[in-house]
């Protein structure tokens, strides 16, 4: 081989990599941007503005680095190679239990008995993102503690105090399932979400009403009240969280079979298989099906302030695919209004997160007016909106990870216009 050889083949390689560099350049200028990531279900960052002051903090650098990364050629495949790199590791290897001691539960004054759940025993298992995979099934692990549910219990009773007592302020947290589904190895046979929720229960000044949801759910876990592989439940596990809501409010709950049931044709795959790409999820795949009040009901989206909106519907079948859940409320909005054709007087306003969006709709069973509020997305205020509308009644009603969330308690405060 002669001496030029080396330098063309030097040559051949810089180039190569230039015009890869060149080519895959000019493709990501290119090539179309997704807004929203379905798998992710989240919002992709937008391309980077420039301005001399966001050069030199630093800020500039920050919001082209995050576009670059939401937005890279065949994004979703790459992550999806990853995923099922990360899956193949198989069974759980350096997975640590931490067990603290925990005291018995305290009985139960709601009228509800007090059911322990049947844990799981000792089974395989795939932790995959923070997620645990069983027997089929997504499972979140609950970290919550007596610290971190404190601000959240500090919050609603600054709620029962600014509303004073012409208001009925109701509280209830709702499980995440991790108590419910998690394999005995994980969990010891603690029960920890139980006792975070007695501990907030304990924390509720005299004024407020707790909702023991938990108690109400425990004994059908056997059915199908968590979805596969979603973090939410389905509208069963949602029906048992209403009828014990409507214990504490002083309603009697209608049994399920005063309700139309009904299903979506299909079956899909929700947040948790595209957070894990599971195999096992992928062969588990849900399905939607839902209670149908009795009566007439006439619901409006309101997105700005708290009138107006327009006409939508409890159940939005239109939907379908990862964003089934969607069914519920047609999703998460602001501001959700809700008229029934029973004429008692009662309005409540509902705080919640993403699981309120299957039960209140249940709630259409009992009260005239129903307004749903969305705390991460409302502008206004509560009390002005429950002036509006003259609502004498108040549910605070949030899943455990969401009660035990700092960010959660921030929203409130807002909210209480503090």
């Amino acid at each position: 081989m002669s001496d030029s050889a080396p330098k063309v083949i030097s040559y051949a390689q810089t180039w190569l990599f230039v015009i890869t560099i060149v080519i895959l350049g000019a493709l990501f200028l290119v090539a179309p941007r997704q807004a929203i990531s379905q798998d992710e279900k989240r919002k992709l960052a937008g391309a980077p503005v420039f301005s001399v002051d966001g050069f030199f903090s630093g800020k500039f650098s920050d919001q082209a680095e995050a576009f670059y990364n939401d937005n890279f050629l065949f994004r979703d495949r790459w992550l999806a190679a990853a995923d099922h790199l990360t899956s193949l590791r198989g069974f759980k290897s350096d997975f640590e239990v931490v067990r603290e001691a925990t005291a018995p539960p305290p009985p139960t004054s709601d009228g509800i008995a007090r059911v322990n759940p049947v844990i799981p025993a000792d089974e395989e298992f795939q932790k995959v993102r923070a997620v645990i995979i069983s027997k089929g099934r997504a499972i979140q692990v609950f970290g919550g503690s007596k610290a971190t549910v404190q601000p959240f219990a500090d919050l609603i009773n600054r709620y029962q105090s600014v509303m004073g007592s012409g208001v009925k302020v109701y509280a209830m947290i709702i499980p995440s399932g991790s108590d419910f589904f998690l394999p005995r190895e994980l969990t010891g046979g603690e029960l920890k979400e139980r006792r975070n929720i007695d501990e907030f229960k304990a924390m509720l000044g005299p004024g407020v009403i707790n909702v023991p949801a938990y108690d109400a759910i425990a004994p059908h876990t056997g059915k199908y009240i968590w979805f596969n592989t979603d973090h939410h439940w389905t509208g069963l596990g949602a029906y048992y969280a209403y009828r014990a809501f409507a214990r504490s409010a002083g309603l009697e709950p209608l049994p399920l079979s005063r309700f139309t049931h009904k299903a979506l044709p299909g079956t899909f795959l929700g947040s948790l298989y595209y957070r894990t790409r599971s195999k096992d999820l992928a062969a588990n795949r849900d399905s939607l099906n839902y209670y149908v009040v009795p009566g007439e009901t006439r619901t409006w989206i309101i997105r700005k302030g708290m009138t107006g909106g327009f006409l939508s519907s409890l159940y939005f079948e239109k939907t379908g695919g990862g964003n089934s859940y969607g069914l519920f409320l047609a999703g998460d909005h602001p501001l959700v209004r809700i008229q029934t054709d029973h004429k008692n007087g009662r309005k409540i306003v509902v705080i919640k997160d993403s699981y309120g969006n299957a039960f209140a709709p249940y709630l259409a069973a009992h009260f005239e007016e129903i307004l749903v509020v969305d705390y991460r997305y409302f502008k206004g205020s509560i009390p002005a909106l429950m002036r509006q509308y003259g609502a004498k009644e108040l549910l605070y009603a949030h899943n455990s990870f969401a009660a035990n969330t700092k960010g959660t308690v921030n929203y409130g405060r807002n909210l209480l216009g503090e």
